[in-house]
């Protein structure tokens, strides 16, 4: 076989130039598209571009981009990105060029070694803008159909970045509320706001964080008005007007007297009604109206507090110590200057009077005639609150009976004496005495020994004293009008006993309690549990519990369906 190879070659002197036609590219051969899209670009801050070339077929050597003449990035992908910051520049116009090269497929040997080529060009207008924004104003604020609505002008220079609605609410730090980067959208719903007052502003944001910001604008509304009303006993009615924001009402929540809240889920709920209210003590009460989405970016909650005081009762005097009587519905009441003659009849104080001397040790007649203190020669006329004179007599030292009999002191023994007449009668044989009381019906002596607390009880029959018991007490109390019936309190509980017989008609347990004064046809044993700091109401004669209301440490005196407190205050009590 016979190979024959041939081969064709070209020479080309050196010395001279030889040019071949290269075809035109086809117009949809190349293009170039920048994104984003736009005529005009405005750089304001740092701008991402994203450049995409196509050549069709024809190798792509490079893409060069260009600010104005200044080249500021080469690359050789058909798809790249580059970035341009405002910062580099001045203020002003610029041309962004993009050029890209290619080969030109002719076959030549410039285009086979690279060294011919197409260039295709675009270019765009871009200005630099690094100027400060103009603020736009707040246009309104209003209640729009239960959430407050916030509105203000368009932004119109090119240099906007975002809004930046800021709050400022008394008792809290200003917070940017609400970032809006949309420049179309000029509101914004505030979620948080359920009364009271909020001031906002909205402040533009350019790219690179400068800022221009509008006027403040306060907008107010009504703080609940909540009321804490006493009705009865301890009974307290709390009342609030309605949150007006119900697309920004989350709860109401309610603190009583600081303990643990209450949570009321219901809009339209607007009264809360219990035992709150505290004798003797002002009741603080707390209203908080609570709104959606209230956490905010720095971890303050939004809400809206009222607070609400009251008193439980009626305001009255200060005492110290309470005397009644029998014969009408007086009662006698001292502090530490004077003494005050209150009338129930009235409701009031009817005549004062300062104590005859520093510190009186008072006894009062159950038939309100007179009122014994230390003298042997005076006492007060109780209806007139005069001091009578009279011949020296013999100084009381115990209660009075319904016969105005008590017990006097003279050398060497103890008698009885008719302090109607001043007359002396007979001679008691007994010694060592401490605190003595004589009962109504002048039968029965009793002697409490505070120090060893026991209660001694005395039969007077002929005029002889005889010890027919003893109690372990802590107190005791006589019954006005039941003069056979006694109340005496030891370590566990609280007994009505008959005096006779010294049998316990009803035991209540009460081993943290302290017995009040009663004086009422009610058969009424009154309580104070300072475990609980309840007072509680007992039926002597069932034992039943009729009543109990939350109060504190004090002095009470219950007459008359009225509950009097040493801090000055009276409560009628319903039945």
């Amino acid at each position: 076989m016979l190979l024959i190879l041939m081969f064709q070659s070209c020479e080309y002197p050196l010395d001279e130039e030889y040019y071949r036609e290269v075809a035109p590219v086809d117009p949809n051969t190349l293009n170039i598209s920048l994104s984003p899209t736009d005529s005009v670009y405005y750089l304001t801050g740092i701008t991402h571009f994203s450049c995409n070339t196509l050549t069709d077929g024809l190798t792509l050597y490079d893409v060069r981009v260009f600010i104005d003449t200044t080249e500021i990035t080469t690359y050789k992908d058909k798809i790249n990105d580059f970035y341009l910051d405002c910062k580099d520049y001045t203020d002003g116009e610029y041309i962004l060029n993009v050029v890209l090269v290619t080969s030109t497929t002719s076959g030549s040997l410039a285009d086979l070694l690279g060294a011919e080529g197409f260039i295709y060009h675009l270019s765009w207008r871009l200005v630099v803008d690094k100027s400060t924004p103009t603020p736009v104003q707040i246009t309104r604020i209003f209640n729009d159909s239960g959430i407050v609505k916030i509105e203000w002008e368009k932004y119109s220079k090119v240099n906007f970045g975002c809004y930046k609605v800021v709050k400022t609410v008394r008792g809290y730090p200003t917070n940017v509320v609400e970032v809006v980067t949309d420049r179309n959208r000029t509101y914004f719903y505030d979620s948080t706001f359920i009364g009271g007052w909020s001031e906002y502003f909205v402040r533009v944001e350019s790219p690179i964080f400068k800022t221009a910001s509008s006027e403040k604008i306060v907008y107010s509304d009504e703080y609940p008005e909540f009321k804490a009303e006493w009705k009865y006993d301890n009974h307290v009615e709390l009342s609030w007007n309605k949150c007006k924001y119900p697309k920004a009402f989350v709860k109401y929540v309610l603190y009583i007297n600081n303990q643990s809240p209450i949570d009321i889920l219901n809009i339209n709920t607007t009264t809360l009604s219990g035992n709150f209210g505290i004798l003797s003590q002002e009741s603080t009460f707390e209203l908080k109206v609570i709104s959606r989405n209230a956490r905010v970016d720095n971890g303050n909650v939004y809400n809206l507090n009222s607070a609400a005081t009251s008193i439980v009762g009626e305001e009255f005097i200060e005492f110290s110590s309470v005397m009644k009587n029998q014969a009408n519905g007086y009662i006698l009441f001292r502090d530490e200057s004077n003494l005050y003659k209150y009338s129930p009849f009235s409701g009031g104080i009817e005549k004062v009077m300062p104590h005859p001397v520093d510190y009186p040790d008072y006894i009062l007649s159950p038939n309100f005639d007179k009122l014994f203190f230390d003298s042997k020669t005076e006492y007060i006329d109780p209806s007139s609150l005069m001091i009578i004179t009279v011949p020296a007599f013999n100084r009381l030292i115990s209660s009075l009976s319904l016969t105005n009999t008590g017990i006097s002191r003279i050398p060497g023994s103890l008698v009885m004496y008719d302090y109607n007449n001043f007359v002396q009668g007979i001679s008691l044989n007994l010694t060592g005495f401490n605190d003595l009381s004589l009962s109504e019906d002048d039968k029965y002596i009793f002697d409490f020994d505070a120090y060893h607390e026991t209660l001694d009880c005395y039969e007077i029959i002929n005029g002889i004293l005889t010890k027919i018991w003893t109690l372990p007490a802590i107190e005791y109390k006589l019954i006005p009008g039941q003069p056979d019936k006694i109340k005496v309190k030891n370590s566990t509980s609280a007994d009505v006993r008959s005096v006779s017989s010294n049998q316990v008609i009803i035991s209540i347990p009460a081993a943290k309690h302290f017995l009040e004064d009663v004086y009422s046809p009610q058969k009424l044993l009154l309580l104070y549990d300072y475990s609980s700091d309840n007072l509680e109401f007992y039926n002597y004669e069932t034992g039943v519990k009729l009543k109990t209301i939350h109060g504190r440490s004090a002095n009470y005196y219950y007459s008359e369906n009225t509950l009097f407190s040493s801090y000055g205050f009276k409560i009628p009590i319903s039945w």
